[in-house]
């Protein structure tokens, strides 16, 4: 049976856990429908095919190719080979949606948005986290003004996770480490909301493999605003993400990849600081002036705790929340287009060379860049 007339027909390639997830939540798009999938193991494609109602099963990339049925390929395959198989489906003829991290390092990049160019079709890192309505709000409440200038961004991913020794995470051949898998988030999200930095440092914590289990950044942008940030294996940080602007703060709840709510303060202007008592004048003066200042301060703190506003709001959704990418998309290939607006492929290349850069900050030599500034520190795990 082919798929509805007038829908968008999705062809999955891999069949690991998050592309169950994804799949789950394709049947809350309207206009896009599941049509095939395939993986390296044709049992597990056949079972993923049974779960979410896949018509059809291909033993492998090619096969899913050749399917007139399906309009775009959602790629799910481990880090390090995202880079062929988008060129693949692009050279086949299909939309892609590619995982995250889009590719391993900025060269990768350039050759898969190359290929989407030549090949006139259309192309997306799955970047899921800026659909989520939560963090589009927060977004739209930055570029209003609503914080004034933004001066900081400060955030973690953090959560203990066990590996197998074998694991792909600690591989850095196939893409593992902290940064690739988790700071990704934030470097995308620092992207978004304050461009590209003129500069970069980081730390890492490194594995036995070479991969960082904890790493570090610190980034500074054109207009002096500056990002902390940090992602991690071993332990749980906050999850969340604070962003100050002069006249207040958005923070996005753990988790803010996927935030169902997200709080909102304004702060009264900075009370100016006080002039100190004239060199010339006495002990008995200066206590005189402290006492009396001292209830007018008390009030003046009231009042401005009184006009501090902090309110929270809940934008929750159903399943996982990879629903609004997936309808972006489907959105995007009704209208013809080649890029989403809300993530194109010259964001996904910042984030990737911004990467390259802190990655750079403590192993130059397997990424051929130097790092920023003063070397950061490197240290091997025990």
């Amino acid at each position: 049976m082919g798929r509805m007339i007038g829908s968008v027909g999705w062809g999955f390639w891999g069949a690991g856990a998050i592309a169950h997830r994804v799949a789950h939540d394709l049947g809350r798009v309207d206009g896009a429908e599941g049509v095939a999938v395939a993986s390296r193991s044709i049992d597990s494609a056949r079972r993923f095919a049974t779960t979410h109602g896949f018509a059809r099963v291909h033993a492998d990339l090619a096969a899913l190719l050749d399917d007139p049925e399906v309009d775009v390929v959602y790629i799910a395959t481990p880090p390090h080979r995202h880079a062929q198989d988008a060129i693949a489906c692009l050279r086949g003829g299909k939309a892609v949606l590619c995982e995250k991290p889009f590719a391993l390092n900025e060269p990768q990049v350039i050759d898969m948005i190359a290929e989407a160019r030549r090949a006139g079709r259309f192309c997306m890192e799955a970047m899921w986290m800026h659909f989520i309505p939560a963090v589009q709000a927060a977004r739209e409440l930055v570029a209003s003004g609503a914080l004034g200038r933004v001066r900081m961004l400060a955030g973690d991913f953090a959560y203990p996770t066990a590996f197998d020794p074998a694991s792909p995470m600690l591989a850095p051949e196939l893409g593992g480490g902290a940064l690739l898998d988790r700071g990704v988030y934030l470097v995308s999200l620092a992207q978004a909301l304050l461009g590209e930095p003129v500069s970069v440092r980081a730390n890492a914590q490194l594995t036995a493999t070479g991969v960082d289990e904890h790493s570090a950044y610190q980034m500074q942008y054109a207009d002096g605003a500056t990002a902390q940030l940090w992602a991690g294996f071993t332990v749980r940080g906050t999850n969340s993400v604070v962003i100050v602007g002069e006249k207040g703060q958005i923070r996005l709840h753990d988790p803010f990849y996927s935030a169902h709510r997200f709080s909102v303060s304004h702060d009264a202007p900075a009370r100016p600081m006080a002039v100190g008592a004239p060199a010339d004048a006495g002990l008995a003066a200066r206590i005189k002036r402290a006492l009396a200042q001292q209830g007018v301060h008390r009030r003046i703190d009231g009042l401005r705790a009184a006009w501090r506003h902090v309110g929270s709001r809940a934008l929750p959704f159903p399943g996982h929340g990879y629903q609004f990418e997936l309808t972006e998309v489907t959105r995007c290939l009704r209208a013809g287009l080649h890029e989403s607006p809300l993530m194109p492929l010259a964001d996904s290349q910042a984030v990737a060379r911004t990467m390259d850069r802190l990655r750079a900050s403590w192993q130059p030599s397997a990424h051929g860049a130097e790092p920023d500034g003063p070397s950061a520190h490197r240290s091997a795990a025990r």
